[in-house]
């Protein structure tokens, strides 16, 4: 399975990524805490020359693939886990290691999708 942990996540309550994908393009990530909602957020965007994607205000939640729903549009999935399979709560959640943020690329993709959702005897 490939999954890339996204790396440098620290106590800000915004903070800016740009991930670069298997096709050498970038994916424009920004991650939010609001207190009022105890929850983290996010907002991110793609473009490689034929296609582009926007997201805004989606919450972070524990899933194996939180853009399963978008998986023929997009290259890349994003899987939140954490110690207990709740979502992230807390500012401190990603800096404790109780949460940890995955980038998937194609093979984590059909991996999340193999173990996760394929029906199984």
């Amino acid at each position: 399975m490939s999954t890339y942990l996204i790396q440098g996540i620290n106590q800000g309550t915004t903070q800016n990524f740009n991930l670069t994908i298997a096709d050498g393009s970038i994916v424009n990530m920004t991650i939010y805490y609001i207190p009022q909602q105890m929850g983290w957020f996010y907002n991110l965007s793609w473009n490689n020359n034929t296609s582009s994607f926007i997201l805004n205000g989606r919450r972070i939640v524990c899933s194996p693939n939180m853009l399963r729903q978008y998986q023929n549009n997009i290259p890349f999935g994003l899987s939140c886990a954490t110690a207990d399979g709740t979502e992230p709560m807390n500012v401190t959640d990603f800096t404790s290691g109780f949460a940890q943020l995955y980038l998937l690329d194609s093979a984590g993709i059909f991996y999340t999708e193999l173990n996760y959702y394929a029906p199984h005897d």
